[in-house]
């Protein structure tokens, strides 16, 4: 298995693979969405490498989406959206981009 050691600086501009835009602060999170259907309630994970803009607008489209079906969990949907559209905000890459 031939594992690659990539090097990277906040200041090198890396390619948003959304939009194609070049970035000094490409951005992974894990989205998280849940489901809540009368008794039993299902979490739901997306793997998203994006540059700050187009991250924050994943981030309102998973809030959209789950809307209807985290009905009384949708709080959950909230807070998650919230911390990651804050720390969208940050300046230079997340260290788990290529991970």
């Amino acid at each position: 298995m031939d594992d690659k050691i990539i090097f990277y600086d906040d200041n090198d501009l890396l390619q948003c693979p959304i939009c194609g835009k070049q970035t000094n602060s490409l951005k992974r999170y894990k989205l998280v969405g849940f489901g809540f259907y009368l008794l039993f309630f299902s979490i739901y994970h997306h793997d998203v490498v994006a540059c700050p803009d187009c991250m924050r607008q994943c981030i309102k489209d998973v809030m959209k989406k789950y809307i209807l079906k985290a009905n009384v969990m949708y709080i959950n949907v909230l807070i998650f959206a919230f911390i990651h559209y804050l720390m969208s905000k940050t300046k230079g890459h997340s260290k788990n981009i290529f991970s």
